[in-house]
């Protein structure tokens, strides 16, 4: 943990508002390539950028430094809402940014290669096979569902709930992450 992360956790633990200045100038431009990136919409990525970071300051008193790192807190907020805002732009007949063309990446790099060096996980994800990294930047960056990644991938819902979990368990071992947390941090999809 960082001290600049430090002083951001006991600030919005003790409720000072100039945590949020803090936290905007360190992770603010990090949470928004991957939100324009998930989103495929500069507009929408701002929107869902502010609307995130009043919720980071609504709910500071859920954030727990023992579960995890604040950044992976934010990021979590951030996906949340991006997911929120694409569902609600479904549900009133709008099409998601990314749906509108059959190209899968249309020619840009992958959200781990994109988001990698700021967030660590250009080192942890290249030794995963390509099948597998595709998987997990389309379901965590993209926002996608398994059901949507299996369209997209044109592969059997079972072959891409497997390389999810394949996926995760390698980046587990990768991550040492301990046996206890492992339930904690296997999302459902």
């Amino acid at each position: 943990m960082t001290s600049q992360e430090q002083i951001i956790i006991k600030q919005l633990a003790a409720d000072d508002p100039r945590a949020m200045g803090l936290l905007y100038d360190q992770y603010a431009p990090m949470l928004y390539g991957i939100l324009v990136r998930m989103l495929r919409d500069e507009a929408m990525a701002q929107e869902v950028l502010h609307v995130s970071l009043i919720n980071v300051w609504t709910q500071r008193a859920h954030y727990d430094p023992a579960r995890g790192r604040l950044f992976t807190w934010l990021v979590t907020l951030c996906r949340h809402t991006a997911l929120d805002a694409l569902r609600s732009g479904v549900s009133q007949g709008r099409t998601r940014p990314h749906q509108h063309t059959g190209e899968a990446q249309q020619g840009l790099p992958l959200r781990t290669e994109t988001y990698g060096d700021g967030m660590g996980l250009t080192r942890v994800l290249v030794p995963l096979e390509d099948h597998y990294r595709d998987v997990i930047d389309l379901i965590y960056f993209e926002g996608l569902t398994p059901a949507e990644v299996q369209q997209r991938l044109n592969l059997p819902l079972g072959t891409v709930k497997s390389r999810l979990r394949t996926a995760l368990q390698h980046l587990r071992k990768l991550l040492q992450v301990p046996p206890a947390q492992e339930a904690k941090t296997n999302p459902k999809p």
